[in-house]
């Protein structure tokens, strides 16, 4: 039996938003929001998360138990060597990359993503390449043997920070498929993502609306209020 995987990506050591994986969103920490939403998606056989052996990440490990979702632990800046050793631990022959920086990811994306992926047996299945999504709705559904293959190549500190950067770079060497959705270019320049104090201020923003309002927490409504945001910075 073919088995999908989940992996949470998270990590202290952000440079420009230190501690980002721990930080409050409305007393709820980034982390335990990309958990809760990434609990959602239907179409994998197990969620996890992958953090490093440094200490300081010791307290992703200890929250993500806390939580009940399994952790593996491996290289700090050899993402990709912890993405195979995750992989290969949990048994996945799949998993979709989940980066702990999104905490309005779309689940409904992922589903779509996850069942074309393993239709059509790609090595990667993307929505990137070119993007057809708002940075924090990024998905990466990757094959672990292909995962491999690439990991067997001349890899750079760089191509094994970013897991995928290799495939974008030697498209040729694999079977990559991007996928298509319905955003506007306008959508598409949202920022859904957590990456410095700005993005902090403005997801704290938009979630305090969506509780203020009773509003649906998706992907219209966020990209709505990212706009509302917007202007009321002009």
């Amino acid at each position: 039996m073919i088995k999908t995987g989940g992996i949470i990506f998270s990590r202290m050591n952000s440079t420009r938003l230190p501690g980002k994986a721990m930080i409050q969103i409305n007393g709820v920490s980034l982390l335990e929001r990309v958990i809760d939403r990434s609990k959602l998606i239907s179409k994998i056989d197990h969620l996890c998360i992958a953090t490093s052996v440094n200490k300081e990440d010791d307290i992703i490990a200890s929250f993500g138990k806390l939580k009940g979702i399994d952790v593996f632990r491996g290289s700090l800046m050899d993402v990709a060597g912890r993405a195979i050793d995750t992989a290969e631990h949990f048994k996945y022959d799949h998993f979709i990359r989940i980066c702990g920086d999104r905490p309005f990811l779309d689940y409904n994306i992922y589903d779509i993503m996850i069942s074309t992926h393993l239709k059509n047996k790609n090595d990667l299945t993307t929505n990137i390449f070119p993007r057809t999504v708002p940075p924090g709705l990024t998905g990466e559904v990757i094959s672990t043997k292909s995962l491999k293959k690439m990991y067997s190549m001349s890899l750079n500190n760089e191509d094994k920070e970013h897991v995928t950067r290799y495939y974008y770079k030697n498209p040729s060497q694999f079977s990559i498929f991007n996928m298509e959705f319905a955003f506007s270019k306008k959508n598409i320049s949202a920022r859904l993502v957590i990456d410095d104090e700005e993005d902090l201020r403005r997801s704290t923003w938009i979630d305090t609306r969506i509780k203020k309002n009773n509003l649906k927490n998706n992907s219209e409504t966020v990209i709505y209020l990212t706009e509302k945001w917007q202007k009321t910075k002009i």
